[in-house]
């Protein structure tokens, strides 16, 4: 039995419109629902992504990121045209970005140079063409990339060993060697460690009285 409502003279485009439209009423999510990223079913992101001109999209995403691109969408286009823009879709592939306009730098008026840290996420021929895509699809209309640095930096451990040696030289003579032509410290202060008595002449010699005096005279010898 024929359940069509088309005349017989309708096109296969109108039959195949007919055909598809036919399915609408297995769909038992309320319409409503599926404008909302977070109550959408999964398998329906792709075409809501599309109604809301999502820009960035990768069907291999998991659903949290899927519906996280969705949302920010509104954000993003609500500031296309700005740095912030620029910015957001630079952090959202996982890197960091440095803005440098003509007139900081002194470039040709309407430019601006960008300096991309990948960090640890890496960079292929593929992610800098969609880069290069965002980037433009973000940026203002009035202004054009002059200069675009690729930054990249690598972390791990580096072994450094250092050694220190230290002494000094020592010439030893024979006993009372002189060198000819030279000056010379031979390292020795006398002390005799003498002590004095004072007897004077007119007393006995049971008065005699120790001062308690140790002489010690301080020189110190240089030879030549």
């Amino acid at each position: 039995m024929n359940n069509t409502l088309l005349p017989p003279s309708a096109s296969a485009w109108m039959r195949c419109a007919e055909a598809a439209t036919a399915k609408l009423s297995g769909i038992t999510v309320a319409i409503r629902t599926l404008w909302t990223p977070t109550a959408c079913p999964v398998d329906l992101l792709p075409y809501l992504a599309w109604a809301l001109s999502v820009d960035r999209w990768d069907k291999n995403w998991p659903a949290e990121k899927k519906i996280a691109s969705i949302q920010q969408s509104y954000w993003l286009h609500r500031r296309k045209g700005t740095r912030a823009a620029v910015r957001r879709v630079i952090e959202d592939m996982g890197f960091s970005a440095t803005f440098a306009e003509w007139f900081d730098v002194g470039d040709e008026p309407g430019t601006f140079r960008l300096e991309i840290d990948v960090n640890e996420v890496g960079l292929t021929p593929k992610t800098l063409d969609e880069l290069n895509r965002l980037v433009g699809d973000a940026k203002p209309v009035s202004r054009h990339m002059s200069t675009i640095t690729i930054a990249t930096h690598t972390r791990g451990n580096a072994w450094v060993g250092a050694a220190n040696f230290d002494g000094e030289v020592i010439t030893v003579y024979p006993a009372g060697y002189i060198p000819d032509d030279s000056l010379y410290y031979d390292g020795s202060a006398l002390y005799d460690g003498n002590h004095y008595f004072n007897q004077p002449e007119n007393k006995p010699a049971e008065t005699i009285h120790y001062d308690g005096r140790a002489h010690y005279d301080g020189s110190h010898y240089y030879g030549e």
